[in-house]
């Protein structure tokens, strides 16, 4: 990691590179998920370094199955880490082709809830990211501000979690989590609001409003 910070300075900052260290943790938590803790997973990253510098990615051709660098981050996982690059502060995140669209040849399907998360980015995603209060080494939680609030719960645990949200940006706001849409959440008049989310998986909750409207602009109403 010291010698890619050491190459941005020296070129003055005047690219992006490809945050492979992020990829390798990413791999890490979704094979040993009980031995691995959350709150460091960007610790000796190019994102936790030079974030404004960091082309974060998932997979990409060189780490999927049967390529000299595989390193292919476990499915379950992947919408964990998805949500982590492309819902939260990763300034230049990349969606690997094969994980939009699938592999055929490999018998690998197109990851679920991508296209939502996409859209999400694209269409919702404010600047202002906070974490919540009470992250453990298995539960990530943070709220991203704005007129469309995006609140993303990360649980890698053997049983659901309950996390609360405080943000003023949601108050008195019906969420739908777009990952498991019959869950729903109401916000009291102060942003205050509790957000559940299933073992081993990614909650990510919008304005009820906003979730009819990514259904609609993606033909699947």
């Amino acid at each position: 990691m010291d010698e890619l910070t050491a190459y941005l300075h020296d070129c003055g900052h005047c690219m992006t590179l490809f945050d492979v260290a992020l990829h390798f943790r990413f791999e890490q938590a979704s094979k040993n998920p009980d031995g691995f803790d959350l709150r460091g997973l960007d610790a000796g990253t190019l994102h936790g370094r030079e974030p404004a510098y960091a082309c974060t990615f998932v997979d990409n051709h060189d780490t999927q199955p049967g390529q000299s660098l595989e390193s292919w981050v476990s499915p379950w996982f992947k919408p964990l880490a998805y949500a982590y690059i492309l819902l939260r502060d990763c300034a230049m995140p990349c969606v690997f082709l094969g994980d939009y669209y699938g592999i055929p040849h490999d018998r690998i399907p197109p990851m679920p809830l991508l296209r939502r998360m996409v859209w999400i980015r694209a269409h919702l995603l404010g600047d202002d990211v906070a974490r919540q209060p009470g992250d453990t080494a298995h539960s990530l939680c943070w709220v991203v501000g704005g007129g469309h609030p995006v609140c993303v719960v990360l649980n890698t645990g053997q049983v659901a979690v309950e996390r609360e949200v405080r943000d003023a940006a949601l108050a008195t706001r019906t969420l739908v989590d777009v990952c498991h849409p019959q869950a729903s959440a109401d916000v009291d008049v102060n942003g205050r609001g509790l957000l559940r989310c299933p073992a081993g998986a990614c909650a990510v909750y919008i304005d009820a409003g906003d979730y009819e409207g990514m259904r609609a602009a993606l033909g699947e109403g």
